[in-house]
């Protein structure tokens, strides 16, 4: 709908920058629920490694070993995980 207004078309301006705020919000909202979302898995994973870290202290050399290639082995599953 066209509104004719005294200074112009102002009123048609308005509506399309509201349109693209809205729109921009929502992206925005994706974008930080993504960002949130990793930085959980990230926290998550960080605390799995301090309690990996305090569990081996109390063993030997060959348990250390296959904590680490199981840790590195999920660190590449989580890294080739599509987007």
């Amino acid at each position: 709908m066209i509104v004719q207004l005294k200074d112009g078309n102002y009123l048609i301006i308005i509506v399309f920058l509201f349109v693209g705020m809205d729109m921009l919000l929502k992206v925005l909202r994706n974008v930080m629920t993504e960002i949130q979302f990793h930085l959980m898995v990230v926290l998550n994973a960080n605390f799995n490694v301090k309690l990996v870290v305090l569990s081996v202290r109390k063993t030997n050399a060959q348990n250390v070993m296959k904590i680490n290639i199981n840790l590195m082995f999920k660190i590449k599953m989580y890294l080739n995980q599509p987007c």
